[in-house]
């Protein structure tokens, strides 16, 4: 399971009901939200703010939330290439070292929500989908997967809950 900041809408086409999906990121993984939300007749409103800091050596970083950044991208980047390089997928670490770097960054920005693909993971996406090695596709898709951000927005919203 991965833990994100996200917000989702569904509906059933032709249906004027929908059902919102909100997930809250887990206070001890960057970038440490929780929310506060304001129940209303008809509307939610949520805001996310984030733990700024903690008692504990940072180990030299600037402040705890750049400390916990740099944790946590190192982390996925690290497990990343693990998992890719190890059966089944076999792919040669020279590979898994450049892919997982764009993954781990992905993954990171999702947890933060409201993620916005910038043009050089489009245009890496791109190029690994159309590679001849199926496990690059399949990177190249997890990587557009991951930088979707379907609406409403993550982190400052107000849904509106009115009978339709």
């Amino acid at each position: 399971m991965f833990i994100a900041n996200d917000i989702t809408k569904g509906a059933v086409a032709g249906s004027t009901q929908s059902i919102y999906d909100i997930e809250t990121g887990s206070t001890v993984t960057y970038p440490c939200p929780y929310r506060v939300v304001d129940v209303a007749s008809d509307t939610l409103s949520i805001a996310t703010r984030h733990v700024t800091s903690i008692d504990y050596d940072l180990g030299g970083a600037a402040d705890f939330q750049t400390y916990a950044h740099d944790s946590l991208r190192l982390g996925l980047e690290t497990l990343i290439a693990s998992l890719v390089e190890a059966p089944p997928y076999s792919m040669p670490i020279e590979r898994a070292t450049v892919i997982a770097p764009w993954l781990g960054d992905g993954l990171v920005a999702r947890c933060a929500g409201d993620e916005v693909m910038p043009a050089d993971a489009l245009t890496e996406s791109q190029t690994l989908r159309a590679s001849s090695a199926f496990v690059e596709q399949l990177s190249g898709t997890m990587l557009q997967s991951i930088w979707t951000d379907l609406p409403p927005a993550d982190n400052q919203v107000t849904l509106d809950l009115a009978p339709r």
